[in-house]
């Protein structure tokens, strides 16, 4: 705002003093702005309003962090502030880790870990303190790892208070300080509303997609999710459950632990502790009357045999399995114990997953892909559709990553006939082979899907994909000596 010489000297003429103006820098201003706004008590995930634009402004996350924090009167306002600062960055986990500089605090967002600030020595273990007394974790023992669980109450950007769950978990660790022994805090961040789209936003292709719902729609059968921790399972599990409840199906789930509270469907956890194991929870769920049963995982024989015998008595039964890829879910199974004829007639398909980043809108640049790229894909200039590839440039919205969300990237194995007499009687090399000559949707071919649509990148996919997911013939192979036409997943 301008103030001319005129105004200027009405002003000192009415108030009988000398006037001088200073002038104040937009980045000064919005600072104080801020601080005379921002309320640490509370944790709250509406963007910062610029007041001169009135526009929501792209923050900057260790400057806000710093400014946040230095407005915090104690450790309980200065835990909020960093819970209140992940949930406006999309941060999925908090990392608190000590170090001889300080206890250094790191926001994973879209997957990668970023650090935001490094609280100093001489409050660090005050914060540590603070946040096992919000969990209800033992100040007193930092001598073993510890669980816990924190749950607060956050103002959405529409003004709405809603739930959020924090997962804790703490772990004795030295410090970096003359080798003592600190603790390191990572805390989950789990909204308690339902923030599940639909399936048509989880990552399917136009391909799989129908597949997979077709499976949703069984009366009986098996349905896997596999792929490593955080690759997206839990959720893609969920967004499965809001697409089939309905009042006229009895939907039961065994989880460890219920990370997200479902209307509608029942929901036990395990306590190992007190004898409530995956396996024990089934077997009660069946005495239940279940249509639809939900087990979070399958670890052992006697959990494995029941799940494949409920699917095989009239229930439609999703859970997850720790491997590579959907193929490997096949040997796993029979690894642990069920009959191969009872795994084939059980079940109706395998869903393996990665989370990729999406390239970020807002920076997004056409990309000319290069020879190198085609070689990695396995992709001749004419099957790349190269006006289609984008790489993002960086900007202040995606953190100058070129980044913006995840999506899943899937390898679906339906299990028909031909695959099913495999599973009872054939080797994996013969699978194997049977696939190479079918329509399966590899990570491979998804691969190249979401990059010759503009969707992700060549850097991306090989950050998130094992080289045996990219070459699987023969990894000794140099890259892009089997070329692979992108009509069998369009």
């Amino acid at each position: 705002m301008e103030v001319s010489e005129a105004d200027q000297e009405f002003l000192q003429q009415r108030l009988h003093a000398q006037i001088q103006l200073i002038p104040v820098d937009e980045i000064s201003y919005r600072k104080w702005y801020r601080k005379q706004t921002i309320d640490h008590r509370t944790v709250a995930t509406a963007q910062f309003i610029d007041p001169l634009t009135g526009e929501a402004e792209v923050e900057d996350i260790s400057e806000i962090t710093e400014l946040s924090l230095a407005q915090t009167e104690n450790q309980i306002e200065r835990v909020k502030a960093i819970v209140a600062l992940a949930l406006r960055s999309r941060a999925s986990d908090i990392h608190l880790e000590p170090s001889a500089s300080g206890l250094r605090v790191r926001f994973r967002i879209d997957g990668i870990l970023r650090h935001v600030t490094t609280f100093p020595p001489e409050i660090s273990r005050r914060v540590v303190v603070s946040i096992k007394v919000m969990s209800e974790i033992d100040i007193a023992e930092s001598r073993r790892p510890q669980d816990g669980r924190m749950a607060e109450k956050y103002m959405s950007a529409d003004q709405q208070s809603q739930g959020l769950d924090l997962r804790v978990s703490t772990l004795p660790c030295i410090s970096g300080v003359q080798g003592e022994m600190g603790e390191k805090v990572v805390m989950r961040l789990l909204r308690q509303q339902n923030t599940f789209q639909t399936i048509k936003d989880i990552g399917f292709s136009e391909y799989s997609r129908p597949i997979y719902q077709h499976w949703l729609q069984q009366l009986q059968g098996m349905i896997i999710l596999t792929g490593p921790t955080g690759s997206g399972k839990t959720s893609t599990l969920y967004t499965s459950l809001q697409e089939i409840v309905s009042e006229a199906v009895n939907f039961v789930t065994v989880e460890d632990p219920v990370e997200y509270v479902f209307p509608g469907i029942t929901q036990t956890q395990v306590n190992e502790a007190a004898g409530m194991t995956f396996a024990a929870g089934l077997r009660s769920i069946l005495r239940q009357d279940p249509d639809i049963i939900m087990l979070g995982e399958i670890r052992d024989h006697e959990t494995a045999e029941t799940a494949v015998r409920a699917a095989l008595t009239g229930h439609l039964v999703l859970t997850t399995l720790h491997t590579n890829d959907a193929i490997g879910a096949i040997p796993r199974l029979k690894d642990i114990g069920p009959d191969p004829g009872l795994i084939s007639d059980a079940l109706l398909g395998v869903v393996a997953q990665r989370l990729v980043r999406r390239v970020c809108p807002h920076c997004a640049e056409s990309y000319t892909p290069t020879e190198a790229d085609l070689k990695i894909l396995g992709l001749s200039w004419e099957d790349a559709a190269p006006q289609a590839w984008r790489k993002g440039r960086g900007c202040n919205q995606c953190f100058n990553s070129g980044y913006l969300g995840r999506e899943a990237l899937i390898e679906l194995l339906d299990v028909n006939e031909p695959i099913r007499q495999l599973i009872y009687e054939g080797s994996m090399t013969q699978l194997q082979r049977y696939l190479e000559r079918s329509q399966f949707e590899s990570f491979r071919t998804a691969a190249i899907v979401k990059i010759t649509q503009g969707i992700t990148t060549v850097d991306e996919i090989r950050r998130v994909l094992p080289f045996s997911a990219l070459y699987p013939r023969n990894a000794h192979e140099p890259p892009g000596l089997q070329p692979l036409k992108l009509t069998q997943a369009s």
